[in-house]
């Protein structure tokens, strides 16, 4: 079915989402739409991020270009991060300074580490951008000699890079110290008790040192200092800390008031992500849909994994075209019950479905095959 009138869609951001929005452009074009992609030009996909940082595969096996993705289904391609966006004029403006027009605009650009102090410090390596991650195996490749690794936040991603960077320095016969400081009381808080304490027997037993109930309270260049004074050294610091908005969507939903067409029923937290209801569109502007980190499903509270980007990219694909050749849009829900597994860096991961979990060979085998099925599909 042809729209009465074209329009123009903008995809921001690479995500796992907007991979499947792009795959599937062909169907925009035969309707008469413009699909553009808009992003720096290279997708990390987290799921195999950590093997790659402890050296099981390289940056290709976890990087992708989307550009080829998107222009295979007949759509364009902008090279470019965008610095500001205008509900009222419908524009998104690139770093570059090149303003682009749209008539639907969807957001599914990630997020980014927080951390309650600068990150800026040499030495210090936030998880997010991933690529950070191999430019810091990279680095630790390159040294010599024994090197203190401190790891900082005790969830899945800091006891993962903990895992891997154990595994690492196995590979390449180095002395790498890892140290994991956490401000909780055990690993993995919102993972089951059982679970939480295998992981922590199995870092320790492969050498690292935990420091729970140990707040950081700032960084300074080759030392963290704890709220309790104490001083922990580090030749680098990997901050695992959570995650939040990127700033981009902060700065767009602080001057949303500002606009006509307020949805006063979903105030906004410029915190947890722009807010949008079942169905990935914004409540304010039905111009505008979200997915992924940077978006809040109003009613659904849920954790920053990719898991729930991949399962909302059917449903955003379906009703951005909806949206642009006039029909009703479809709901979706995020599944109440989610796999996860963490690369243990040795052939093996501890994985969880709720309130079940398993370590083993057979849940990393598992992991690989999930991965590299998806990393398939967008190649």
């Amino acid at each position: 079915m042809r729209a009465s009138r074209p329009a123009n869609i903008l995809l921001l951001g690479a995500g796992h989402a907007h991979l499947e929005v792009a795959r599937r452009g062909c169907e925009f074009a035969a309707a008469g739409h413009s699909l553009t992609l808009i992003d720096p030009g290279a997708f990390w996909y987290s799921g195999m991020a950590t093997g790659m940082l402890g050296g099981a595969w390289g940056a290709e096996a976890d990087r992708l270009d989307p550009a080829p993705l998107i222009r295979r289904a007949g759509g364009r391609f902008v090279a470019g991060a965008a610095a500001a966006i205008d509900r009222a004029a419908k524009t998104v403006t690139l770093e570059s300074g090149e303003t682009l027009p749209y008539d639907f605009l969807s957001l599914n650009i990630g997020s980014v580490t927080a951390a309650p102090f600068a990150l800026d410090a040499p030495g210090v390596w936030p998880v997010k951008p991933i690529e950070n991650l191999y430019r810091l195996r990279a680095a630790l490749e390159a040294g010599e000699g024994a090197a203190d690794i401190l790891v900082i936040g005790g969830g899945a991603a800091g006891c993962e890079c903990a895992a891997n960077l154990l595994a690492l320095a196995r590979r390449t016969g180095r002395d790498l110290r890892v140290t994991l400081a956490s401000s909780a009381p055990r690993l993995l808080e919102d993972w089951p008790p059982d679970a939480a304490r295998a992981m922590a027997a199995f870092l320790t037993r492969h050498g690292a040192t935990l420091r729970l109930n140990a707040p950081v309270a700032d960084l300074a260049p080759g030392a963290a200092r704890l709220q309790s004074g104490e001083t922990l050294p580090f030749t680098h610091a990997l901050i695992a800390t959570g995650l939040k908005v990127p700033p981009l969507i902060e700065s767009f939903i602080l001057r949303s008031p500002g606009l006509p067409g307020r949805h006063e029923g979903l105030p906004q937290d410029p915190r947890a992500g722009l807010t949008v209801t079942e169905t990935l569109q914004s409540p304010e502007d039905p111009a505008i849909f979200a997915a992924g980190d940077c978006a809040a499903i109003a009613g659904h509270s849920r954790p920053n994994l990719g898991v729930f980007g991949v399962r909302a990219a059917p449903t955003l694909a379906r009703n951005l075209l909806a949206a642009a050749n006039g029909q009703p849009l479809r709901r979706y829900r995020p599944q109440p019950l989610w796999f996860s597994a963490l690369d243990l860096g040795n052939g093996s991961a501890l994985a969880r479905y709720g309130p079940l979990w398993a370590k083993g060979r057979a849940m990393q085998w598992l992991k690989r095959w999930l991965d590299e099925r998806f990393m398939r599909r967008y190649r």
